[in-house]
């Protein structure tokens, strides 16, 4: 998995990169959308024997007999099945490792969390040897817990050594990664956690650490509810009560020939918006959302150069109803504003931000900033979905549109490593 140094560490696991299709599975998508590939080898023995070899998983048969159907009905064979302790006690969780004999250098884990939590996380590399056979038989199922059968993908090369790695925590999956990659005659490291529970985390980069939110590119009807993200108090922490006084909810949702819809609405214990057309600081004095994003035209760029797109937006629902809105930064920005208007209690904008095509990975940096005003002495809280530094775009979340399940790919140019989470419905059963 390389490092993609060249890139830096905004959300290194979550960039938009181009999938390698020559072997991989259909497994990574719905069968529903997904295409079949022609496999050469032949079906392995147990295929045809009804499971009768899942009974050797004891009490774990029901998990190897969806393992079974799994490898059946996609064309790869079980290379190993066990416990592996991915928490940080003793509990372990059904895994099992699946190779695909139509490209000997793949191979997968399918990972149980819960009984409707499952996972799959592949890996693509040279390091396999190249027509090895394929075994026909099914493996002995090991009950072993030792720390070495934790489930950890890596990769390395000229320049780069990455590691992505399955984690429970409190009974979540976590995909926890790092990274050391060399370029420019500078080394960074790279780490960070995301928990797709929660769909929040925290990476290091170049030195500075940061929390922050996941936002989905969810397409749902306009009405649907808005989500309660994970948040970190930026500004004020002290005079915040709880989520009474001051909380933020967001949506994102794609918007046919727009780009993307943002929706954002605040639970606030004493309302004080703007008046109509406010001024600048009458705005920022009032209950008021921020939004920082990278603004189209410097997604590609290195991070030290995407500040020069880092925008920041005010905007709020006016008293007497209607909208107010304002560029804040850069200062002095007199860019046309975005389309935004009044939805309910709620602020509705649509952002220029394109994914490449419907239905494949794509991601924005981006917080969501809820400030909080109980009087005319201006700010009291901010609550954001990261620990935003005002300025800083390393310290922005992101909005991530992800296909299929995906949690992780991989950054470099041809994807070694990603990582979905499973939909109970279409994992096979007989």
């Amino acid at each position: 998995m390389r490092a993609g140094g060249e890139r830096g560490g905004l959300i290194r696991v979550l960039l938009t990169l181009v999938l390698l299709a020559s072997c991989r599975s259909p497994i990574h998508t719905p069968p529903s959308t997904a295409p079949r590939t022609e496999r050469e080898a032949p079906a392995p023995g147990y295929c045809a024997r009804d499971q009768e070899g899942a009974s050797a998983c004891g009490e774990m048969a029901d998990f190897c007999a969806r393992v079974i159907d799994v490898a059946c009905a996609e064309g790869l064979v079980i290379l190993e099945w066990w416990t592996a302790r991915l928490g940080e006690g003793d509990q372990a969780y059904p895994a099992a490792e699946l190779g695909n004999p139509a490209c000997p250098n793949e191979w997968r884990y399918l990972v149980r969390v819960s009984p409707g939590s499952w996972w799959t996380a592949s890996l693509l590399t040279n390091f396999r040897a190249m027509g090895e056979p394929a075994p026909v038989d099914l493996p002995p199922f090991s009950s072993e817990r030792s720390p070495e059968r934790s489930i950890s993908l890596s990769d390395t090369g000229p320049g780069y050594v990455e590691e992505a790695r399955l984690a429970v925590r409190d009974g979540r999956l976590s995909i926890v990664g790092e990274n050391h990659c060399s370029h420019d005659a500078e080394t960074n490291v790279f780490r960070g956690e995301l928990d797709w529970e929660t769909l929040s985390g925290w990476s290091e980069s170049y030195g500075k650490r940061k929390a922050y939110s996941v936002l989905l590119l969810q397409s749902e009807p306009r009405d649907a509810r808005l989500d309660a993200p994970r948040t970190w108090i930026t500004w004020g922490e002290e005079r915040w009560q709880g989520p009474e006084d001051a909380a933020l909810r967001v949506r994102v949702s794609p918007e046919a020939g727009s780009g993307i819809r943002v929706r954002l609405a605040a639970a606030d214990d004493l309302a004080f918006p703007p008046g109509p057309a406010p001024s600048d600081r009458e705005l920022i004095a009032a209950d008021h959302f921020e939004l920082w994003m990278v603004w189209p035209g410097c997604e590609d760029r290195i991070p030290d150069e995407r500040g020069a797109c880092l925008r920041q937006l005010a905007v709020a629902l006016a008293r007497g109803g209607g909208v107010a809105a304002s560029w804040v930064f850069p200062a002095g920005m007199k860019a046309p504003l975005p389309p935004i208007r009044a939805a309910g209690d709620a602020v509705e904008l649509s952002l220029p931000f394109h994914p490449e095509k419907p239905g494949t990975f794509w991601s924005i940096p981006f917080t969501a900033v809820f400030s909080d005003s109980d009087s005319t002495e201006g700010q009291q809280t901010l609550v954001a979905t990261s620990t935003l530094r005002r300025g800083d775009v390393s310290s922005l979340g992101v909005i991530v549109a992800l296909p299929g399940g995906l949690r992780f790919r991989s950054s470099c140019a041809g994807p070694s490593v990603e990582i979905r989470r499973l939909d109970e419905a279409w994992i096979p059963r007989r």
